[in-house]
């Protein structure tokens, strides 16, 4: 048997762990395998004290992390021998924008209004380790960044400042740039250029050198995505429009080939084939019109769902292969905004059973906004519609059911 055949035969019978689309719909407070944890459950009964946004794995499944609003502080959640989910706070001294996990260290790097780029070690503390400062040409003065990422394989850092990428080496923290993509420059003469504010930036998973970034450009047709090549400089590879009101989110495909897009005040997450630009290959429908929050979705690992929430209170997947959705449930029954959802990067089973499952972490938060200028303050239906909304708010784990589906 040649080498080609044999490869070719082992990629017949390789099993992918995958969503049970057919379980979904059964995902609820009662059957869920992992209950909320119980700092999440004590936050949730305490909403001034907590407002999560956000959620990432790291890539080995080490920990988890997420941002609390209310607290300025990042929360790192590690799984502990008695299954069981510790939490450490990593402070931060102003309202964060972003942030991201190394896949080499266990750090991640943050931004946040009026300060740089640092990265943070993800236990203990949360002690800096190193800043990354932005320094607007024009002016010599800081910026901070808007959205960052790791790319190149996570030895360089992006972050997303207007009209640029500053992609720094992660060994070489200050105020020099490795590179920096200008995504809006006057000697654009293709009309390609991206406008607006990089509010977030995702690395290519198939070619090191390759990341992609999304902006507030400010219109339904401006150039607002952009993929841009780390070897040369930073130059463009291609632009195209999200047509939302501003990207929040992108991400690519396992395979490299597609783009998937969300944008604020939208419903649709679209997918762009990075092969062609110009059209769309599908659009998957969610509940997220109305609002500027940014509604984070996640891939599986093995590629073949996609799982976001919305406003609605609602977990939605649906399947990449033809855009459809494939099952719903509600993980806030009163309907408050699921702003994040996050695969664990592993699955696991159970002992003595074939059943497979693998962790999803859900957190649900969003504005709540109380008008207490008014002389009924103690009207009975505004303070308990009001504590209703409230007691949805947290960071639930759940172990979804996986099934085994070999792919050529």
């Amino acid at each position: 048997m040649t080498r080609r055949a044999a490869l070719f035969r082992a990629s017949r019978v390789m099993a992918y762990a995958t969503l049970d689309a057919r379980a979904l719909g059964d995902w609820n407070a009662n059957t869920a395998r992992a209950a909320t944890t119980a700092y999440a459950r004590r936050d949730a009964l305490d909403a001034t004290e907590s407002f999560f946004d956000g959620f990432s794995w790291q890539r080995e499944g080490r920990f988890g992390l997420s941002y609390d609003v209310a607290r300025r502080a990042f929360a790192v959640f590690r799984e502990r021998d008695d299954e069981s989910v510790g939490v450490t706070r990593a402070r931060t001294g102003e309202r964060a924008y972003d942030a991201a996990i190394s896949p080499n260290e266990d750090v991640f790097a943050a931004t946040a209004r009026d300060a740089p780029t640092t990265t943070r070690r993800a236990d203990g503390d949360g002690e800096i380790v190193a800043s990354y400062v932005s320094v607007d040409r024009r002016s010599d003065e800081p910026r901070s960044a808007c959205g960052v990422g790791y790319v190149c394989g996570g030895t360089m850092l992006a972050c997303g400042v207007d009209g640029a990428v500053d992609v720094f080496d992660v060994t070489r923290p200050g105020r020099t740039p490795a590179m920096r993509a200008e995504t809006r420059s006057r000697d654009d003469l293709d009309g390609g250029g991206q406008r607006g504010l990089v509010s977030c930036v995702d690395a290519c998973p198939t070619e090191n050198h390759l990341f992609c970034a999304g902006s507030y450009a400010g219109g339904r047709d401006a150039i607002d995505c952009g993929v841009y090549d780390a070897r040369a400089e930073g130059g463009r590879a291609c632009s195209w429009s999200a047509r939302g009101g501003g990207v929040t989110q992108v991400r690519w495909s396992v395979d490299g080939n597609f783009i998937y897009t969300a944008s604020r005040r939208s419903d649709d997450i679209l997918c762009v084939d990075v092969r062609n630009t110009l059209g769309v290959v599908y659009a998957l429908k969610r509940a997220a019109h109305g609002t500027n929050q940014r509604i984070r979705f996640d891939l599986e690992p093995c590629g073949a769902h996609l799982v976001t929430g919305g406003v609605d209170g609602f977990v939605r997947a649906f399947d990449l292969r033809t855009g459809e959705e494939v099952g719903r449930t509600q993980v806030s029954p009163n309907g408050a905004c699921v702003n994040a959802v996050s695969f664990h990067p592993y699955s696991c089973a159970v002992a003595g059973s074939s059943e497979k499952f693998r962790r999803l972490a859900c957190v649900v938060g969003e504005r709540v906004f109380v008008d207490v200028s008014g002389d009924d303050s103690d009207s009975d239906d505004s303070d308990d519609s009001d504590a209703v909304k409230r007691n949805d708010f947290g960071v639930s784990f759940w172990d979804y059911p996986t099934i085994e589906a070999s792919w050529a």
